[in-house]
């Protein structure tokens, strides 16, 4: 594959955050307006590799049965909690940046502004928290006119664009579950994890093979955070996840 480069598109406002918050955890110097779990995450060695993400998938899990057993699982108070958007950010970031990397790019950050003026078909909601931000990650959508129409015409018809939302897994990840569903704004079901929904979007990967249907009733989450085995199995099968003691209550490595 050719290496190819967003460096020379303009920067966005989010593509110097995404920069600031890397170097600054990088760096280990504390963020602005503080970071939840910020000791599990460096303990998640985040060195922008593939398998990093089930590292990650596996400590949103830990957050969600910590805040569950705490009694603070709430969807709408964490998200209000600045050091707790600013994990959840984060991790959009990191795992943007992971998925630029295998499609040799440099991550490339739109917010809303952007994004409806570029993808203005995408039923964008305002105030939709994990519809906040997308990352660029194939330039040939911005070098080539012609793909990037089809891209366009496409985006809502079962083909994805050269998008990704990764606020969708991380939210369904912690707050998912028979009451409360997620639906990715390209449309289908949101991945349940971050590995998934990168793994699914690496270059020459085709996922038209896999039920949907199949995959949601085998993905059932409670508020405990638990997920079924048979779905982990299935998203994982490639690279499977040792989990920690602390999670082998609920989760079958």
């Amino acid at each position: 594959m050719p290496v190819m480069s967003t460096t020379s598109l303009p920067k966005t406002p989010l593509d110097y955050v995404a920069e600031g918050y890397w170097q600054d955890f990088i760096a280990k110097r504390p963020i602005a307006g503080g970071i939840a779990y910020e000791a599990e995450l460096h303990n998640c060695q985040l060195d922008e590799s593939l398998l990093s993400l089930q590292r990650v998938d596996t400590l949103l899990t830990q957050i969600r049965r910590d805040t569950a057993k705490a009694g603070t699982w709430n969807e709408t108070v964490l998200l209000t909690n600045e050091c707790y958007r600013n994990l959840l950010v984060f991790l959009g970031f990191y795992a943007g940046r992971v998925l630029a990397r295998q499609w040799q790019n440099t991550a490339h950050w739109y917010g809303q502004f952007e994004l409806r003026a570029r993808y203005p078909e995408l039923p964008l909601v305002t105030d939709d928290f994990y519809q906040h931000m997308a990352v660029l990650y194939d330039e040939r959508s911005v070098s080539n006119n012609v793909q990037a129409n089809e891209l366009k015409a496409n985006s809502m018809n079962g083909k994805i664009a050269p998008v990704f939302f990764a606020l969708e897994p991380i939210g369904l990840r912690l707050f998912g579950h028979i009451d409360r569903q997620f639906e990715a704004i390209e449309g289908g079901q949101v991945a349940s994890g971050l590995y998934q929904a990168v793994s699914a979007r690496l270059p020459h990967v085709v996922c038209d093979n896999i039920d949907d249907n199949a995959l949601l009733s085998a993905c059932t989450l409670s508020p405990s955070g638990s997920f079924n085995i048979v779905a982990d199995a299935i998203l994982n099968v490639s690279q499977p996840v040792t989990l920690t003691k602390s999670l082998e209550n609920n989760v079958i490595a």
